[in-house]
């Protein structure tokens, strides 16, 4: 079986943003190196930090030793959403699913109750998906305010 590499310009989105185009790259392709062995051997540091902000995102930074990432799925703009990730992965031998919303801004604000259109959304794609239970449903905002707090 081939090793693959990730690579920054290519994910499972069809189409391209706008003004926030390349940090969702730069944010897709990190996210997406937590699941490939070339990583991990080659690139022991990117892959710690790529897995770190991984872990962070959805709660697990306590876990992160035991966790082994199975795969990551990103696409951008998917329903308005800048980025919307699936993540697959073991703690020990028991596998979870995570999904991930994340809305970035590079130039604007938050505007036009956007976060709680884009929540609703994500929320109803998954409500009936017993692999992606409520814990295991993370948004960007969830960590928007320890960000904001910093100098």
């Amino acid at each position: 079986m081939a090793e693959y590499k990730p690579f920054l310009m290519c994910d499972d989105s069809e189409k391209d943003g706008h003004a926030e185009t390349m940090m969702d790259y730069v944010l897709s392709w990190s996210l997406r190196c937590t699941k490939y062995p070339f990583v991990k051997d080659n690139k022991p540091l990117l892959y710690h930090y790529c897995k770190y902000m991984l872990c962070k995102l959805i709660d697990r930074l306590q876990d992160m030793k035991i966790i082994t990432i199975d795969d990551v799925r990103v696409w951008k703009q998917e329903r308005y959403v800048d980025l919307w990730v699936e993540v697959k992965l073991h703690i020990d031998k028991r596998e979870e699913h995570h999904a991930i919303l994340i809305e970035d801004k590079y130039y604007t604000g938050v505007h036009d109750d956007q976060l709680t259109r884009y929540r609703q959304i994500f929320e109803e794609y998954y409500q009936d998906k017993k692999d992606y239970p409520k814990d295991n449903r993370h948004r960007s905002e969830e960590h928007t305010s320890e960000l904001q707090s910093r100098p």
